[in-house]
């Protein structure tokens, strides 16, 4: 009986440990992409902004981020590869830069993207009864 319960503690233990360095081994074939976003005229940060990682192969989108208050990001758990960063935000240029994570390269830090601002003129279209009057920049 005393030899049974030596056992399945054993045993208990082995999987414990092979779970363990599993978890281990798969993190260590995950990178971590870290960043800022500002508006590239006033230096502020842009919040609140969905960021995109997509495969760089064939585009499928393999993880999302929203920036926090301060423009920061971070997208954790990625798998080794190579990929298109994208940002969409309303009012500015897209960023496409490529990163790639790999054995050797498990962190990527993209620092501080400044993002242009589209134009700041907006037309205005003026319309009546008749149909459009004008169109005004």
């Amino acid at each position: 009986m005393k030899m049974s319960s030596i056992f399945r503690a054993l045993a208990v233990f082995s999987l414990l440990l092979i779970s363990a360095l599993s978890s281990q081994a798969q993190s260590t074939r995950c990178g971590t992409l870290t960043g800022r976003l500002l508006d590239a005229s006033t230096h502020e940060a842009i919040p609140n902004t969905t960021i995109v990682l997509l495969r760089a192969s064939d585009n499928a989108l393999v993880s999302t981020a929203t920036t926090r208050a301060d423009g920061s990001f971070r997208v954790a758990n990625v798998p080794f590869g190579q990929y298109c960063f994208r940002t969409t935000v309303l009012g500015y240029r897209a960023q496409q830069p490529r990163v790639a994570f790999h054995a050797k390269q498990t962190s990527v830090a993209l620092g501080t993207l400044a993002l242009q601002p589209l134009g700041t003129q907006l037309a205005a279209v003026l319309a009546s009864p008749q149909g459009l009057l004008a169109v005004a920049r």
